[in-house]
């Protein structure tokens, strides 16, 4: 599910792109291009009631073993409050500014994709919230969106809390603490 903002005029004109004319269409097309650069084999473009979803698969090798990642991004949707005159009247409204909500999308995407690429991060690092699970025989969700729901994932519920013992512990000068072992 796509979040949405709802922003003040003052507020949205201080984005970058707001004013953007290049449609929404035309700005899909470059994100499948930002995905086919990147070698993206498996990409899809689900439309839910307003919500437009994209989804694309990667081939990884987690643990020695190669495996396919399927992640599911949207943009959010940004709504700005207007005044606007209906019948001799000011009245405030607010408004989808889908051009914009798309552009500020795709700057996204490509400086993840960009970072990517040249090694700086890896996709999974970048994408791990996105990153879609099983959650039944016919259900999935996002690990971000168990994360947001509550739904603990098993690998968190159990952290120590105290640090571990194999580890060294680090003051904020860099110098190994007293009583920490090799």
């Amino acid at each position: 599910m796509s979040k949405k903002v709802i922003l003040s005029l003052k507020d949205f004109e201080k984005l970058p792109k707001y004013s953007t004319e290049i449609s929404v269409g035309k700005t899909k097309g470059e994100i499948d291009g930002l995905l086919y650069d990147m070698k993206v084999k498996k990409t899809a473009w689900i439309t839910e009631g307003d919500q437009s979803i994209l989804l694309f698969t990667i081939e990884a090798i987690i643990g020695g073993q190669k495996v396919e990642l399927t992640f599911r991004l949207s943009p959010t949707l940004i709504y700005v409050r207007k005044k606007v005159h209906e019948g001799g009247h000011s009245v405030e409204k607010i408004l989808p500014e889908l051009k914009a909500s798309w552009r500020l999308f795709y700057d996204l995407l490509e400086k993840k994709l960009v970072s990517i690429r040249y090694g700086i991060t890896s996709i999974e690092a970048e994408f791990m919230s996105s990153l879609v699970v099983p959650i039944s025989q016919t259900e999935t969700a996002t690990l971000g969106e168990l994360m947001e729901n509550g739904k603990v994932l098993p690998a968190l519920e159990n952290r120590p809390e105290e640090p571990r013992a194999d580890r060294k512990t680090v003051d904020a000068d860099y110098k190994v603490k007293e009583g920490a072992e090799d």
